[in-house]
């Protein structure tokens, strides 16, 4: 049975930004439910475009699909990564956009987002480095390369 790259790295910070994913969701939900029932909890008319339904159904769509990245980053899905940078990214456009109505919650936010965006992007850079050295192992174990250049090239990777 293969490993799921979660077993097979060190996945601190993955586990990280999957709960955090799963934060954002829930807090995107409410956001986007708060929206759409109440006009007068959010200052509508510091938006930088459109109305609140417009931004309480995009919360709730957002949330939805954040709440589905947290599960597939904790599974540790390929597919879980890249649509965790993608959904961070434009979670910090979103309050980019509202920075005018909210902008310390807007900062904090987009602060959340980016490191969000850094831990899966540097699990990666990790697992392709463990891939790296593993296949070097195997070409020294086959004896395609001398020892020194093993211990030059494990020296790049690391």
């Amino acid at each position: 049975m293969q490993k799921t790259f979660l077993e097979q790295h060190d996945s601190g910070w993955v586990t990280f930004a999957a709960v955090m994913f799963l934060f954002v969701g829930t807090f995107n939900l409410i956001a986007g439910i708060a929206a759409l029932a109440d006009d007068s909890y959010f200052q509508g008319d510091e938006l930088l475009f459109a109305n609140l339904s417009f931004w309480g159904w995009t919360w709730i769509v957002g949330g939805a699909l954040q709440l589905m990245t947290s599960y597939l980053v904790f599974k540790g899905s390929t597919k879980g990564f890249v649509l965790g940078v993608l959904l961070a990214g434009l979670n910090a456009l979103d309050h980019l956009l509202g920075v005018g109505a909210y902008p310390i919650w807007s900062i904090i936010v987009i602060t959340i987002d980016f490191i969000i965006i850094w831990a899966l992007v540097a699990a990666t850079d990790r697992a392709s480095a463990a891939d790296d050295l593993g296949k070097l192992s195997e070409l020294r174990r086959q004896g395609a390369i001398s020892p020194d250049e093993y211990e030059r090239a494990k020296a790049r990777i690391i």
